[in-house]
């Protein structure tokens, strides 16, 4: 669950800001919330293109960024890599969206979590091993708060285990008048307001497109 938490968190960044900008724009911006970024030029299918290593202290953690010349390029080499992690065994349950421009794969095999996704001409590849977990949770969590708050935002909400999430300071989204989009347990969709600003919110969530909800 972690090793998941810390390849969504890099995830996250990317996906908010691949439609805007291209590779190099995209490494100033991750170089610029804290990442270290390695950037190479490869050649895939005797083509040109450009690999982004992303990493910040998570030693378990190998995230790659690809930049191919167009849309076709990116979705062949997707379906390869997921091949490869699958054995060629790519089950139902690993796609989690698929259309003509987006593309996403999270695949577990009880060693690691892998998460392909595509976006046009852009592939993300995260690669965690799951034995690295222990308190990285709370590392990303609270950095993840820093970060929303830094950006204005005054709560953050999450779906997840009540009695996890709970040690930082969440609880059920309603008592904020805040409801889920889709039925699920109150204990499970919670939030925390981030600051001390007196600012009443109530509502329905919406989604990031992202999440395909």
């Amino acid at each position: 669950m972690f090793v998941l938490l810390a390849i969504t968190v890099i995830l996250s960044i990317a996906l908010s800001i691949l439609k805007t900008y291209q590779m190099d724009n995209y490494v100033d911006l991750l170089e610029q919330n804290g990442y270290e970024i390695e950037l190479q030029e490869s050649v895939y299918n005797g083509k040109d293109t450009k690999q982004a290593t992303i990493s910040k202290n998570y030693g378990h953690t190998w995230c790659y960024l690809y930049e191919f010349g167009n849309d076709n390029d990116a979705k062949r080499n997707m379906e390869y890599w997921a091949n490869q992690e699958t054995d060629n065994n790519i089950k139902p349950e690993y796609i989690v969206k698929s259309s003509r421009n987006y593309q996403k794969y999270v695949i577990y095999n009880e060693e690691q979590y892998v998460v392909l996704v595509r976006r046009d001409n852009f592939v993300f590849y995260g690669i965690g091993h799951t034995q690295y977990k222990e308190g990285i949770g709370s590392v990303l969590i609270q950095e993840g708060h820093k970060k929303a708050k830094e950006l204005g935002y005054h709560y953050s909400i999450v779906l997840g285990s009540d009695k996890y999430y709970t040690k930082f300071g969440y609880i059920p989204a309603k008592e904020y008048g805040i409801v889920a989009p889709f039925d699920v347990p109150d204990e499970n969709f919670m939030a925390i307001k981030l600051n001390d600003i007196d600012i009443e919110i109530k509502g329905i969530v919406q989604y990031a497109k992202e999440f395909g909800i």
